[in-house]
């Protein structure tokens, strides 16, 4: 994923925190993570809505799928 992708960790804290980024690129913080997908232009191609916030309970191969999705 490292050739494809740049990841860019934000602290929201407990959802106190960091609260304009995560707004600007249009991600509703509604748990952790929360995910953007971003275009070598910094567009927002994809601002997911709670699909990992979760995360703990579900496979890591779910994260690569998704990701896969967005592979140039």
């Amino acid at each position: 994923m490292d050739r494809y992708f740049v990841r860019v960790n934000v602290n929201v804290g407990r959802l106190d925190a960091n609260q304009d980024i995560a707004a600007s690129y249009g991600v509703p913080l509604k748990g952790v993570p929360a995910l953007a997908v971003l275009d070598g232009d910094g567009k927002v191609v994809y601002a997911q809505n709670k699909e990992f916030s979760d995360m703990r309970h579900l496979d890591s191969s779910a994260l690569t799928s998704f990701l896969n999705q967005w592979k140039p």
